[in-house]
């Protein structure tokens, strides 16, 4: 399932165009992910930690690049869907290198960060490379908002966003202690318990998860702000004890 953000007050992404919403996908639950393939996915986050130490995330991904196309053939995702967000990114680097502490700055540099690891792991499912390109990507978001949520307490969207893509970094007993306090705080706010949810069941706290999913639909009963197939799905399998394991 695809990962959508859920702040809705992000600043401008591109001259007079607002951020899109993230109010209506949520993190996936990595419980249906193969034991192979989790392996695989924890040695490249592993790796790429590494790696981008000394080379940053733009030579990693370079690393996963294939050669210019030629005529007939068709590029690969990492090559395109990085050349739609590239430019953006080393944009929103230099403006939060000026302006380190910028909210405003390191909320955006996490939202292009976000979308840009959103749309390569949707590529992902047909291709290794995207597969392999998008942790760091993820890591990257997780910094900035971060860093952002460090600068300015409290925002809910901002928060579970963040939360989501500590997720995705493989830090899933980290995103529940980011999530619950908003939850708790605000617990009015769908995407909180949409997503405690969803790190809920990865960490086998399957009550919790239920809960989370019940509260979930108290206030989303459309499924407005996520699949309300899956909620239900993961409800049912978590109630019969059918859940998949981690």
């Amino acid at each position: 399932m695809a990962k959508k953000r859920s702040s809705k007050n992000g600043p401008t992404r591109k001259p007079n165009k607002a951020a899109p919403t993230h109010g209506g996908i949520m993190a996936l639950n990595k419980s249906h992910t193969s034991l192979g393939m989790k392996i695989i996915i924890i040695a490249l986050i592993v790796a790429f930690v590494s790696l981008f130490l000394y080379g940053g995330v733009a030579s990693i991904i370079d690393l996963f690049k294939n050669k210019p196309a030629t005529a007939g053939v068709t590029t690969d995702p990492v090559t395109t869907v990085g050349a739609k967000y590239e430019p953006q990114v080393t944009a929103l680097n230099a403006m939060v290198a000026s302006e380190p502490t910028s909210y405003t700055a390191l909320v955006s540099l996490g939202n292009a960060y976000f979308d840009w690891a959103q749309e390569l792991s949707q590529a992902s499912q047909t291709s290794t490379a995207a597969l392999a390109a998008t942790p760091p990507l993820w890591l990257q978001a997780k910094d900035a908002y971060g860093r952002a949520v460090k600068a300015k307490p409290g925002e809910a969207a901002v928060t579970v966003d963040y939360a989501i893509a500590t997720f995705y970094s493989g830090e899933t007993t980290a995103a529940i202690a980011i999530a619950e306090p908003i939850a708790q705080s605000q617990p009015k706010f769908a995407q909180a318990w949409l997503n405690l949810g969803v790190f809920y069941s990865a960490a086998n706290q399957n009550a919790k998860a239920i809960e989370a999913f019940d509260k979930y639909l108290v206030l989303d009963p459309k499924g407005t702000q996520g699949n309300l197939d899956y909620v239900k799905k993961q409800l049912d399998a978590l109630k019969n004890g059918t859940a998949t394991t981690p």
